[in-house]
């Protein structure tokens, strides 16, 4: 019965929060982690606390290039270690893809040591390390070294370069829910969540693991934020109740973790 499995699902679900700005301590709980299903919070494969405020040099370093397995050697280390656990199934927050000149937040997800699934984070900003490097990737034969790219975002040629390097970066977005146990489980990345009623084609969804950074000042913000979003995907018939959603978050105001049941009126939390 549907019932069991989602009761089934629960009780295999581990929540990690990162403590602090400690990266280290991820790869250390996945050697430790009994089997199960592990939902991690946001940025927790990123080897430094922000990105945004990174200089382009370090967004380089920080990044890993899945194609070669080359980068980040931390990164990669921790990839490898979730690829070694057949009894886990992985929902390890964001690490940092390179697309080759450009970089996106990315979700890996492993179900049983397979990597089934690379989610890029739909609302990130395209991270560039530099322009002109990028420039003679996307532009080829046409790339003209008189040219200079990225001084004004809204003028040409930067303009046209960045509609290019969006419409590579929107197709290789993966909208489709991923099935454990006969449940159909979306993944989402923070605020993602705000959008997901609209740009979640896919219907009898059984439930979403959240992975989250300083999206919420407070676990009850969060529950009054997913109830709102969980009526309007009920009404459009996007979910199956009883329905489970799942956070794992970090911020500076609040962090928290929490596994609850939407029953078509409101979240009940679930030990």
């Amino acid at each position: 019965m549907r019932i069991d499995r989602i009761h089934g699902f629960l009780d295999n679900l581990r929540l990690y929060l990162m403590e602090g700005e400690n990266r280290g301590f991820f790869p250390n709980y996945i050697d430790n982690v009994s089997s199960g299903i592990i939902l991690a919070n946001e940025n927790s494969l990123i080897d430094s606390p922000s990105i945004s405020s990174s200089p382009p040099g370090r967004i380089a370093s920080e990044s890993v290039k899945l194609e070669l397995m080359s980068g980040n050697r931390d990164v990669l280390a921790v990839m490898e270690k979730m690829e070694k656990r057949k009894d886990c199934s992985f929902f390890p927050g964001t690490f940092l893809r390179d697309f080759g000149g450009y970089y996106v937040p990315a979700m890996p997800v492993f179900l049983g040591g397979e990597l089934v699934q690379i989610r890029i984070k739909q609302t990130s900003p395209i991270y560039v390390a530099d322009y002109q490097e990028l420039a003679k990737i996307f532009l080829g034969d046409r790339f003209d070294p008189d040219e200079h790219y990225g001084q004004t975002f809204y003028e040409e040629p930067t303009k046209g370069l960045m509609k290019m390097v969006k419409s590579d970066r929107d197709s290789q977005i993966v909208t489709s829910p991923v099935e454990i146990g006969g449940l159909n489980i979306l993944p989402v990345i923070c605020n993602e969540f705000n959008l997901i009623s609209n740009r979640t084609p896919h219907s009898r969804l059984d439930g979403i693991l959240h992975s989250s950074d300083s999206l919420y000042d407070s676990e009850s913000h969060a529950i009054e934020s997913a109830q709102v979003i969980l009526h309007q995907m009920k009404s459009s018939g996007k979910i199956q109740t009883p329905f489970i959603y799942a956070i794992s978050h970090i911020g500076e105001e609040a962090n928290f973790s929490g596994k609850f049941l939407y029953d078509g009126k409101k979240l009940q939390k679930v030990d």
